[in-house]
């Protein structure tokens, strides 16, 4: 039978007209081994279908759901589920995640043998998503100089290049990464208090990135291998085009440049640079060198593109701006 324990847990999904995908979660959390004490749904659908799937659902399978309508705005969602969340852990997830149901025991469990509170949030096992082998471009990159932290996933390197999470091997001696990923990301209340997701990105690409790697300047982040799950973006998955994926991500490394730059470390400004440009050339060379073998997919073109020209402005916007 699941049970509750000491520690109160309290789930945050923020969505948006994914009703389907909802409700799929919703049994996942009902199937759980530890129960959450609370589900607090940001709705920002432009229909009611969201909203009559949680009031129609029955008490009878454990979940205490919270709803709360917002305006949309992924990060603002994530600050109003955070307002209404009442648990010692707060846990978001995207509202397309499967957790296998062990997943929320596992992640009490470590929270509650860090005594001394040096864990401050920590991420699952996707068992679909991560350990995936380097691209060529990355592990070329590495070889070159442009990347200079180990090539493991999870990692963020002194120019503020991330190494996706998607990398991540289980079999990794050390959990502890520098960053989470935003479908699955829980962290203790007393880090909220301090932190907020940053309200000035405002659309989806890189925000969790940029929010978990501040709280890792105070707090130790960590991967649990056994906390198991799966992210499955739905048919309804709403993601920006390749051009406003890239101007979000310019976002976050304009913050990270103007640290950089401040510091008077143009060298690492260049590096982040220079990686950008490259990793961006090799994606466009395989697109092309790839015609007449594969459809030609115009989306990853135009999002190297896009990384490559806001990252450039970016560094030019850090060198004029206090």
């Amino acid at each position: 039978m699941a049970q509750r324990d000491a520690l109160r847990l309290s789930v945050v999904v923020c969505t948006y007209s994914r009703s389907r995908e909802l409700e799929s979660l919703l049994r996942s959390l009902a199937n759980q081994e530890r129960l959450p004490d609370e589900v607090v749904i940001v709705d920002s659908s432009a229909d009611d279908r969201t909203e009559s799937l949680v009031r129609k659902r029955s008490p009878s399978d454990g979940l205490d759901l919270v709803y709360v309508r917002s305006a949309r705005g992924l990060t603002f969602q994530r600050n109003v589920g955070i307002d209404h969340a009442r648990g010692d852990i707060v846990i978001f997830l995207d509202d397309d995640m499967s957790l296998d149901p062990g997943c929320l025991r596992t992640l009490a469990a470590r929270f509650d043998s860090d005594v001394d509170h040096s864990i401050g949030g920590v991420t699952g096992y996707d068992r679909q998503n991560m350990g995936r082998p380097f691209p060529s471009a990355v592990r070329l990159a590495k070889k070159l100089g442009m990347i200079d932290c180990d090539l493991l996933g999870g990692k963020v390197d002194s120019a503020g290049i991330f190494i996706s999470l998607q990398h991540y091997h289980p079999n990794r001696q050390s959990c502890r990464v520098d960053f989470l990923p935003g479908c699955f990301m829980a962290f203790r209340q007393e880090v909220l208090e301090e932190f907020r997701p940053p309200l000035k990105i405002k659309q989806y690409g890189g925000e969790d990135k940029y929010f978990s790697s501040a709280v890792r300047r105070k707090w130790e982040l960590e991967v649990l291998p056994d906390a198991l799950c799966v992210h499955r973006p739905g048919r309804g998955h709403v993601r920006p085009s390749g051009f406003s994926l890239g101007f979000s991500i310019v976002t976050i490394h304009l913050t990270i440049l103007q640290d950089v730059i401040s510091g008077g470390n143009d060298r690492s400004s260049a590096r982040l640079r220079l990686y950008f440009a490259f990793t961006s050339m090799i994606d466009l060379l395989y697109d092309v060198l790839s015609l007449g073998t594969r459809p030609f997919d115009p989306e990853p073109a135009l999002r190297a593109m896009a990384r490559h020209s806001s990252v450039l402005l970016a560094s030019m916007l850090a060198r004029v701006t206090p």
